[in-house]
């Protein structure tokens, strides 16, 4: 069973989900000024807005599982070949 989110969080989650992005998926030199574009969005803190995304992240909201060319499913023309 998921944990329940925060309010901060679930205001941080549903911004996350309105703007398609998530924070694995922004560059770290532009992230400290989309943190403070995101908690001017959510109305909240700087401080708040990062320790919900934190929350977020730890509770497996934006895990990301990376394919590797190992694991991909191989159509039948892959096959053949």
């Amino acid at each position: 069973m998921d944990e329940p989110l925060t309010p901060d969080e679930d205001v941080v989650f549903l911004e996350f989900l309105r703007l398609d992005v998530e924070p694995n998926g922004i560059p770290v030199e532009l992230f400290a000024g989309f943190l403070e574009q995101l908690a001017a969005s959510c109305n909240m803190s700087l401080q708040r807005a990062r320790v919900a995304t934190q929350g977020l992240i730890d509770k497996g909201k934006f895990d990301v599982v990376e394919e590797r060319k190992d694991d991909r499913i191989q159509t039948d023309r892959e096959i053949i070949i």
